[in-house]
């Protein structure tokens, strides 16, 4: 199964629109399957008097500012649309036609938007469940997932812990999916660039069969980016690219029988049977007159082909450092 990879931006633009343009181009070169903005409105996401809002409104970028990137875009790349609050999913709802979109964990469970994408959206429609229970998870699935909606929803799973630890990912979640017969992705947000839990825990979800990868990109590692903890930089990221282009394009043969490069490599590897001594012709053999070694004349006896339970003779007179054979040998 190809796996498709989608570049999320997330807040490591920090709210300046030509880090977004810039990234969006990184990602274009790339070859990443799917690019994803954020869009939302700080006062339909956060309250005004939690401690973080200022940090969020500082990092929002309007609308008529997105509309332009949007346009500018979308005909470059597929282009996804992640949606935090109504008032945003209707902003990205002018756009259904040309772009996919992704409802974030803290509008999934507003049904009113599930049914409207569904009804109005041209292509995919990402559900993110992250930090929902495993009963929420199925009734989303009973409740939308059919023979009708199962080409067109995906369920993400993977979510933000700043950042998370492989130990309290819930990865067995894409068992049931794959039962379910749905299509599933991987949301990672392990610790920054090449780390050892991202590095490890992406043999894992591939292994899950996984038809999605989304990962963090940023301009540049460092504390004063929003989102910069689970991040890729550019360079990393166009690596995670290939790596995964990689591994699609892998074809890992199921044929017991050596390949044709194996029995080259056998032909260099394994040893071969050697005379020792000067041996008679029609003379018995015995393990003291043979050594094995290596050799590039290819066409000798094996070690697992001399049994020296039975008889062996030599049918001509072979010299000493000879290559012995079939040829010169009775086994």
């Amino acid at each position: 199964m190809s796996v498709k990879i989608i570049t999320e931006i997330a807040s490591s633009h920090n709210g300046d629109p030509k880090i977004v343009d810039y990234l969006t181009r990184k990602h274009i070169s790339s070859k990443s399957h799917y690019l994803k903005y954020q869009i939302f409105k700080s006062s339909n996401l956060i309250n005004r008097k939690d401690k973080n809002f200022k940090k969020f409104k500082t990092i929002e970028i309007n609308y008529d500012i997105w509309k332009s990137l949007i346009n500018k875009y979308k005909k470059k790349t597929n282009l996804i649309l992640e949606a935090f609050d109504q008032e945003s999913y209707y902003f990205c709802r002018k756009f259904k036609k040309d772009v996919d979109l992704k409802i974030s964990t803290s509008e999934i469970d507003n049904f009113e938007i599930i049914e409207d994408a569904l009804k109005n959206f041209k292509g995919k429609i990402f559900l993110n469940v992250s930090g929902y229970d495993f009963s929420f998870i199925k009734k989303i699935i009973n409740n939308y997932f059919n023979n009708k909606t199962k080409k067109k929803l995906i369920i993400l799973y993977g979510y933000q812990g700043f950042p998370s630890k492989p130990k309290d990912l819930r990865l067995r979640l894409f068992d049931y999916f794959k039962n379910q017969k749905i299509t599933y992705g991987y949301s990672d947000h392990s610790h920054f660039g090449f780390s050892e839990d991202f590095l490890s825990l992406m043999p894992y979800v591939l292994e899950k069969k996984i038809s999605y990868f989304e990962k963090h990109i940023c301009k540049k590692i460092g504390k004063s980016t929003p989102d910069y903890i689970s991040s890729l930089n550019t360079r990393d990221f166009i690596k995670f690219v290939k790596i995964i282009s990689k591994y699609n394009e892998l074809k890992i043969s199921t044929n017991l029988k050596n390949s044709n490069a194996e029995k080259k490599y056998s032909k260099i590897m394994h040893k071969f049977a050697f005379a020792k001594r000067n041996i008679e012709s029609n003379e018995t053999l015995n393990k003291n007159d043979i050594i094995f070694l290596r050799t590039s004349m290819q066409k000798g006896l094996r070690r697992e082909q001399l049994d020296f339970r039975k008889k062996i003779c030599s049918t001509k007179f072979i010299r000493n450092g000879a290559l012995l054979k079939k040829s010169n040998c009775i086994l």
